[in-house]
């Protein structure tokens, strides 16, 4: 009987905090080790754009750095 409800039972998720495409592309760009301003010549955006994804990575992460954000995006497979 476990067996068959296991088969039901749903999949653990990961949790998306509500990010943004332009801010999983941010993030995505944070693991991969850029700078503020090689993530705007990258995205094709301002450095004050990308800085306020930054921020708002940081409040629905709730974290306060660029690596913490990084380490819970990978710890949490937001990536």
């Amino acid at each position: 009987a476990r067996l068959v409800l296991a088969l039901f039972a749903p999949e653990p998720t990961s949790p998306d905090y509500g990010l943004s495409p332009r801010e999983r592309d941010v993030l995505r760009a944070m693991a991969d080790g850029l700078a503020q301003k090689e993530i705007a010549a990258r995205l094709g955006l301002t450095a004050n754009t990308v800085n306020t994804h930054v921020q708002h990575l940081y409040a629905k992460l709730h974290v306060r750095s660029a690596s913490a954000a990084v380490a819970k995006a990978l710890r949490e497979r937001l990536l």
